[in-house]
């Protein structure tokens, strides 16, 4: 059985840097250890079998404006297809929820089974141009042009490779 909480800085981190860099398989140039600073810094929740061994984790982000980038969802291979992908998201979409009333919540990602996942708890697809018209005035490539992302030397947005999704509002 397994619970879901708030990360802590004292879980381990180096274990869900490693669980996010094998599935995403790339981390922009960065190491173990800036993931490990950057999973620090967000508000994240695990899956944590037997209150200890995270198997599962996602953050969110909060930007200007009252807009929520939710992402770094994985959950570790021996564990999935038992749903613990869809009680992460929607314990995350929940917490902004209640917390961010006014909230605009959105994901950029390549994942597949993350995108059925998120499709499962009421995400919509939308068209990164819809995306830029539900966030405005916050422009979610913002942090691709400042770090050069190869998606943003190949025509800005329009080369990005995410599927954008967002969460109707309630």
């Amino acid at each position: 059985m397994y619970t879901i909480r708030k990360v802590e800085l004292n879980d381990d981190l180096q274990k869900v840097s490693k669980m996010i860099a094998a599935e995403h398989r790339t981390m922009l140039g960065k190491t173990i250890e800036q993931v490990m600073r950057e999973v620090g810094k967000r508000l994240s929740f695990g899956a944590f079998l037997h209150k200890k061994e995270m198997i599962g984790y996602i953050s969110f982000h909060l930007w200007e404006q009252n807009v929520i980038e939710v992402g770094g969802l994985v959950v570790d291979p021996p564990f999935r297809g038992k749903g613990i992908a869809k009680k992460l998201i929607a314990r995350i979409t929940c917490l902004t929820r209640k917390e961010f009333p006014d909230c605009k919540i959105f994901i950029l990602s390549k994942n597949p089974a993350a995108l059925q996942a998120f499709r499962k708890n009421g995400y919509k697809e939308c068209s990164h141009e819809e995306l830029l018209r539900f966030l405005e005035p916050v422009d979610p490539w913002e942090e691709c042009r400042k770090k050069r992302c190869p998606c943003w030397e190949n025509g800005g947005y329009r080369g990005c490779k995410m599927t954008a999704m967002i969460i109707p509002s309630s």
